[in-house]
């Protein structure tokens, strides 16, 4: 018997130090950890009703009886039990987190008058922002290092969308790196024609390959005063892993960052 409980209490200790370690994991399924909690409650039930059967039982029969009966209503118990202090502890941890993470995911509200980055390595989340802002009924600006006819492909949305192709290739429509100049006209001519404006300029790195980091800051500053006055939006990718930390921070420091 005191073997059984030996093995038991390190079966126990065992599966709780994995529950543990399962908790921290970032991809726990949470029927492999409910299971665990389950498990390592039952064992633990077991193990404190075999210590006190040891403790308290003083002859062999009534030892062996009693302790199986205890057992098996201390599992019986755990088994009802472990759900509610699930649910009500372990669940409410569980939605709190996922809560939270939940929270961190929504779409901010962008307020007319700022200039919103959109720190991402990809542009999904930013184009969402600008899609929100035309369903809303935003008049839309779209600036992208994307071919346009692909766009409108795969956005439907974007058919009243005035388009622009940031690229070297020379065409209509199309935007040169290096016409800082018209580049600015285009936007500000938007921003003082259009009601309630939105702009979404995908290639804010692309700029700077082509100009100084200081040129193309200084470029969005002024953009970012006009969008201000006018009650604009302006929303622009940004992927923070190609700026160097300085760089980065004076681009943070500058505009809203979501």
């Amino acid at each position: 018997m005191l073997y059984l409980l030996i093995v038991t209490g390190a079966l126990a200790a065992l599966m709780y130090m994995l529950l543990q370690k399962m908790k921290t994991s970032p991809n726990k399924e949470e029927n492999v950890w409910v299971t665990s909690f389950l498990v390592v409650n039952a064992l633990f039930a077991y193990a404190a009703a075999a210590s006190v059967l040891l403790v308290f039982s003083t002859m062999a029969v009534i030892e062996s009886v009693s302790f199986w009966l205890f057992a098996g209503l201390m599992l019986l118990v755990t088994g009802m039990t472990t759900p509610v202090n699930y649910y009500l502890i372990e669940r409410i941890k569980y939605t709190e987190k996922y809560e939270k993470r939940a929270k961190q995911l929504e779409h901010p509200v962008l307020v007319p008058g700022f200039t919103y980055v959109v720190e991402e390595p990809k542009t999904e989340r930013s184009m969402q922002l600008f899609s929100e802002m035309l369903a809303k009924g935003a008049t839309g600006l779209c600036i992208t290092r994307t071919n346009p006819k692909e766009l409108k492909e795969a956005h439907k949305e974007y058919e009243n969308v005035k388009l622009y192709w940031l690229t070297e290739i020379a065409g209509e429509g199309n935007l040169r790196p290096t016409d800082l100049e018209e580049l600015s006209y285009h936007i500000t001519n938007f921003i003082n024609t259009a009601q309630n404006a939105v702009i979404y300029l995908d290639g804010f790195e692309y700029l700077v390959n082509y100009n100084s980091f200081t040129k193309i800051l200084h470029l969005f500053q002024v953009l970012k005063d006009t969008i201000s006055i006018k009650k604009a939006t302006m929303v622009m990718p940004l992927n923070p892993g190609t700026f160097e930390p300085q760089n980065l921070k004076m681009v943070e420091l500058e505009f809203k960052v979501v």
